[in-house]
């Protein structure tokens, strides 16, 4: 609509009571939106609830444009200076992140989808400098992003060790929670993979019994431990072969017992404190119906003992 994209937000509601097409789909200089996306650039927020619950307004009806979403960003850049900090630091544009930073812009600007914020972008791509600038005018070090590492959580010091940035890793180490520091160095000093030893996990992960074996054989590290999501869940591939067992009507103990005969360690740590025989004792908790055929397996690897961190 016209109006929407003019911001007359009361012509637009006068328009919807006369039966104006709700998703229809109007340009400007070459930027294409319904009244709902033109209404979000202006930040109208009683149009746009408007538009959604009363008129029915559908958010995914819409044909936007790569140059929309530019048009948008920068207007909210011009009124938000802690989301222009954020667009600078995801931007990789240093001198005016280091610009906004001295005039004050929101540090602990938090992105609204990912819980992410400008201190964790930055330990991520491993810019010292930037982090320290931050960090000095009010980051919250020990912030905790749920979105960016869903199922798990990370705070910037996670960042930092999961792309092994030494520099901000130490510099960040003594400012962060002691339990996220044990988190995060655990991931920093886990040893260097071989592609053969990823492989192994992942066709674990997938329970590819014929895939393991033939990595196996190839020479993987059968106790290799590996974020095979990206989520930051360290596992083996015995874990992984342990949580397929404990899944009704999805694996069984094929794999588990595979895995064993390699010389796999059921006692390896993973990230999280557990372990494959840890997992292995919650899982023949849950499902001794299912699980009865691997307790002696389990018992003859220090079962009964199995503790977790």
């Amino acid at each position: 609509m016209r109006e929407a994209a003019a911001n007359h937000p009361h012509k637009v509601k006068a328009l919807l009571q006369a039966g104006a097409d709700v998703n229809a789909v109007y340009a400007v200089n070459g930027l294409h939106g319904t009244a709902l996306d033109w209404a979000t650039v202006h930040n109208d927020v009683d149009l746009v609830r408007v538009l959604v619950t009363a008129a029915g307004a559908d958010p995914a009806n819409v044909e936007l444009t790569d140059a929309f979403w530019q048009a948008w960003s920068v207007r909210r850049a011009k009124t938000d200076p802690g989301y222009a900090l954020y667009l600078a630091v995801r931007e990789g544009r240093t001198a005016d992140a280091m610009r906004l930073i001295a005039e004050g812009a929101n540090v602990n600007f938090v992105d609204e989808e990912g819980d992410i914020t400008c201190l964790m972008l930055v330990a991520q791509e491993g810019n010292p400098e930037l982090v320290r600038a931050l960090v000095e005018a009010g980051a919250d070090v020990n912030a905790v992003a749920f979105g960016f590492a869903s199922p798990t959580t990370r705070t910037a010091l996670m960042c930092a060790a999961v792309k092994n940035h030494r520099y901000v890793y130490q510099f960040l180490a003594p400012l962060t929670d002691p339990y996220e520091l044990k988190r995060a160095e655990w991931v920093f000093k886990r040893p260097k993979l071989r592609e053969i030893d990823k492989k192994l996990v992942r066709a674990a992960a997938a329970n590819l019994s014929d895939n393991v074996k033939l990595h196996l054989k190839a020479g993987a590290d059968v106790n290799a431990v590996y974020d095979r999501h990206g989520n930051n869940v360290y596992l083996t591939a015995l874990g992984w072969a342990v949580g397929f067992a404990d899944i009704v009507g999805y694996g069984d103990i094929d794999l588990v017992r595979v895995l064993l005969k390699a010389g796999a360690d059921p006692n390896v740590k993973f990230n999280d404190g557990s372990s494959a025989i840890w997992r292995a004792r919650e899982a023949c908790e849950r499902r001794k119906d299912t699980l009865v055929p691997c307790w002696p397996s389990w018992f003859d690897h220090g079962y009964r003992g199995a503790t977790r961190r």
